[in-house]
């Protein structure tokens, strides 16, 4: 078996001569180090270069070393978030209390920046007090007016401090804290007096320090036998512009201790003998293929990484990796989110927060029952394939309980495991579920990681669930296990001194390869520009000394150096794709590469592309078979509806599946602002608003009094399309603004109309249904949203809350261009025209749309260009008849044996 080589050139073994030449045996010093991967090599190191048996000296890391210090542990994320809502119920007042919920929604921000104010040393109170000052100063007005929305911000910055104080107060409590209070408590006297000083103290491989671990590392210097190793070319800390030495510059500089003593582990690696050649690719997935050959390649070599500057490279890159790469240590993980077991898992969760007295969401019991795992542990329960299939293909109502969903499965007993019957109670669904998971048939090894991961975060969940009494409805109980589904990962299991290794950015530090490749170089990736959420702005973090994007910028450029530094052959990479709107920038480290090239290093430049071969697939073609031909007339006399055959007209083959085979379309629950959403609300409160008016004359008053009662109108709406769902919170409250905005438009505009003209209401969502042959065996049938009169007119409209582009109203005749997509929304309207003229004898005015999210554009109706000008059309007898006609030869050729369904490939 190949052993992982330890460079004898690396920083490690730099650091280990040197104490050598001082004299200071190894197992009498207590190393500390960044990160857990720089003390395995550490400690390997040590055993390598020791000519004789000895015991290992103490490693830790900072944070190890810290919380030892403080004799205090730091609580898990889910935990500390349950302790921040716990203080925000003491402090907040009962009738101000927000869910759980949306308490996430902002409490990982609040956290992270209260551990930035304790690792920073920042006075709290003070920081806190000049925060709601300057947000009160923001949102002044000369009026002197206020909204409850300022008022409800500045009361929530004036709740940070007393937030802060009982968080920590307690954690102390518990004799717990979160790692920023820990650090700050370390940096303090009466903690520092604790450390050891019967032993010398060896801190390598550091760079951004924080004012705590900043305190703490000129006590150890001033204090305590102490050597501080920093990891850096003399180089960059020469030159002041660079952001490679921007931190050990400044304490090289700004730190007493250096004024009397030398920086130790200063070396001129970087500017030794480098190859670089840098990579350009035309998309970001072409990488994973790239380093995938490129992994291939260096299968011999015996100190090769390849480093991820996107972490998400790594699922597709998995893919990538070629049979003949025996031996690869991956120090990432798998986010435990995009594993298939929990997306099963998932669901069933989605079973029990969305289901009421009515039952469970039709979509959300298809999702279930048509997943690989549940579809097969449903199957295991002895409910054939065949019952299962019929959820997906039946034409369902939006909700079954459990005696019609029973039906459904020809009358099999439901799995209680899955399909409740009782209420939601934390404790005994989370031990259902407990006790559920394993039962699933689990096939390969990381499924069985998974699965120990899953029941452990189940099991934390269900004892959070019995400390804190708060967590008692399942959106509650949901939201905070989902959170730890999100910071959870998958570990691969590997010998990180064997084999190429393949690694983040971070985990890079303090090690040292020959041959490295690092993927995705691009702008807003490495570095990423960003620094997080955060309730303080920049002008408050610029003064009190905590990191803005320039030090978080300067951090990622050291670690990118670093890398390079020990490196012999290099390999950037990065994308450009020809699409401009996906970005493509190279990293500014690439710039800065090129722009300042050292003597002893050679770069080139290639762009590379990957062979392409398109692959047209062929249109799947249904042929008509003698039970089709039966369905079909079949559901000719029921009645083809306008949008059935727009969709024939679209794709033959989606019209196939939906109205031949009745497989629904699968629409996900919309729980935010999608078109689906907002048209119901629009159209039911249309039709609400304008219901006790029908066949009157409207008049102003109408619409004084109809504008006052929008607001409930639209909270109604919200309620019946989302059942269970808090509309009157958080985004919803937008939701519903937005919606209300866009019928206060519409009736303002009708009332305006109404100065000049006469307006009645005819009718509303009716449904029309007329025969297209003499035999009557065929059906049309269609809900008109609006029958209107104006000025003795009729007029038909259809409301569209969607983009309209005016240009698909032209109308030219009766023809095939009504087969083209662009022509959809007027076959729509000659079908309504169709329907009217055969059920009441008289053909319309006018037929249109109202574009409900333009302001005061009316009702747009079909019209003809007559040179600049355009003129609303009003149909003829010949051409309803000639549209007539062209519906027939368009369901003969739908009813035609010798047609095949064929798939449009372009639609």
């Amino acid at each position: 078996m190949r052993s992982f080589f330890v460079m004898a050139d690396s920083f490690i073994h730099l650091v280990l001569e040197d104490l050598q030449k001082r004299d200071l045996a190894a197992e009498e010093c207590t190393f500390i180090v960044p990160s857990q991967r720089t003390a395995i090599q550490l400690k390997r190191t040590i055993g390598q270069l020791s000519k004789r048996a000895l015991f290992s000296p103490p490693v830790y890391t900072l944070t190890e070393w810290v919380a030892e210090l403080c004799q205090k542990q730091s609580p898990s994320s889910s935990s500390l978030l349950l302790e921040l809502f716990e203080a925000y119920r003491i402090i907040q007042t009962e009738s101000e209390w927000v869910p759980f919920q949306t308490f996430m929604t902002w409490a990982p921000g609040l956290l992270s920046d209260f551990d930035q104010i304790d690792r920073y040393r920042v006075p709290a109170e003070e920081l806190f007090e000049q925060l709601t000052e300057l947000e009160r100063i923001k949102r002044w007005d000369p009026s002197g007016d206020s909204t409850p929305l300022i008022d409800q911000h500045l009361a929530f910055c004036a709740l940070l401090f007393p937030l802060y104080n009982q968080l920590n107060k307690q954690l102390a409590d518990k004799a717990q804290g979160y790692s920023g209070a820990l650090f700050r408590e370390a940096s303090e006297l009466r903690a520092t007096q604790n450390i050891k000083t019967n032993t010398s103290y060896v801190l390598l491989g550091f760079n951004a320090l924080s004012t705590s671990e900043s305190k703490l590392f000129q006590f150890l210097l001033e204090e305590r036998t102490t050597h501080l190793y920093w990891d850096i070319d003399r180089l960059f800390l020469d030159q002041d512009y660079h952001d490679a030495g921007l931190f050990i510059r400044a304490y090289t500089q700004q730190w007493p201790y250096y004024k009397d003593h030398p920086v130790l582990g200063l070396h001129e690696k970087y500017q030794e003998a480098k190859k670089i050649r840098i990579s350009q690719l035309p998309h970001p997935t072409t990488q994973a293929h790239y380093a995938g050959e490129w992994l291939k390649s260096k299968r011999e070599s015996d100190s090769a990484a390849l480093i991820l500057a996107d972490e998400e490279l790594l699922p597709p890159l998995l893919q990538c990796i070629p049979d003949q790469v025996e031996t690869l240590n991956i120090t990432m993980g798998l986010p435990l989110k995009e594993q298939q077991l929990y997306q099963a898992l998932d669901l069933i969760w989605q079973l029990e927060i969305r289901r009421t007295d009515e039952g469970w969401l039709s979509s959300d019991l298809r999702a279930a029952t048509a997943h690989p795992r549940l579809s097969a542990y449903l199957r295991y329960k002895g409910i054939p394939e065949s019952s299962l299939q019929r959820i997906g293909l039946l034409n369902l109502p939006e909700r079954l309980n459990a005696e019609s969903l029973s039906a459904l499965l020809a009358q099999f007993v439901l799995p209680e495991e899955i399909f409740r019957a009782e209420r939601f109670e934390p404790l005994s669904f989370l031990q259902n579920l407990l006790d559920f998971l394993p039962q699933v048939d689990l096939n390969t090894a990381g499924d069985h990681q998974s699965l120990g991961l899953l029941l452990r975060l189940l099991e934390e969940t269900r004892l959070h669930c019995e400390q804190y009494p708060f967590l008692k409805d399942s959106m509650t109980v949901y939201a905070l296990f989902a959170q730890s589904v999100r910071q959870a990962s998958l570990d691969f299991i590997g010998n990180p001194f064997e084999g190429t290794q393949l690694m983040g950015i971070l985990e890079s530090r303090n090690l040292a390869f020959r041959e490295v490749m690092i993927t995705s170089l691009n702008e807003g990736i490495l570095p990423k520009g960003e620094i997080g959420q955060s309730v303080i702005p920049y002008e408050l973090q610029k003064h009190y000394g905590l990191p803005t994007t320039k030090e978080k910028d300067a951090l990622f450029t050291y670690h990118f150096y670093r890398v390079l530094q020990w490196s012999q052959n290099i390999e950037l990479v990065y994308s450009a794709p020809t699409d401009a709107l996906m970005g493509g920038e190279p990293s500014r480290f690439i710039q800065q590469l090129l722009a300042e090239p050292m003597p002893a290093h050679t770069v080139e430049e290639e762009s590379l592309a990957s062979p392409v071969q398109i692959h047209r697939p062929l249109a799947i073609k249904i042929k008509k078979s003698p039970g089709l031909l039966v369905r079909l007339q079949q559901y000719a006399e029921e009645g083809f509806s306008p949008s059935s055959l727009s969709l024939y007209l679209r794709n033959p083959l989606d019209f196939y599946k939906r109205y031949v085979l009745r497989i629904p379309e699968i629409v996900q629950t919309e729980l935010g602002l999608a078109p689906r959403l907002l048209g119901n609300v629009v159209h039911q409160c249309l039709e609400w608003l304008y219901e006790p008016v029908l066949n009157q004359n409207l008049d102003p008053a109408f619409y004084e009094n109809e504008l006052d009662h929008i607001p409930q109108l639209v909270k109604r709406g919200l309620l019946e399309e989302l059942p269970g769902q808090e509309t009157h919170r958080g985004k919803y409250v937008l939701i519903q603004k937005v919606i209300e905005r866009y019928l206060h438009h519409f009736l303002e505009q009708e009332k305006a109309l109404l100065e000049s003209k006469s307006i009645r209401v005819l009718s509303l969502e009716q449904q029309y249904k007329t025969h297209l042959n003499k035999e009557k065996t065929r059906l049309l049938k269609g809900t008109l949203d609006r029958v209107e009169e104006v000025d003795g007119k009729i007029r038909i409209a259809d409301y569209k809350t969607g983009k309209l582009i005016l240009s698909e109203l032209e109308y030219q005749g009766i023809g095939e261009d009504l087969r083209e997509e662009k022509s959809q929304k007027r076959f729509q309207l000659l079908c309504y025209a169709l329907l009217y003229k055969d059920a009441t004898g008289h053909i319309p005015d006018q037929v249109g749309i109202y574009p409900i999210k333009d302001k005061g554009a009316g009702l747009q109706s079909l019209f003809e260009r007559q040179g600049r000008n355009k003129t609303s059309v009003r149909l003829e007898e010949k051409e309803i008849e000639a549209f007539r006609v062209f519906l027939n030869v368009l369901i003969d050729e739908i009813m035609d044996p010798e047609i095949p369904f064929i798939e449009n490939l372009d639609p």
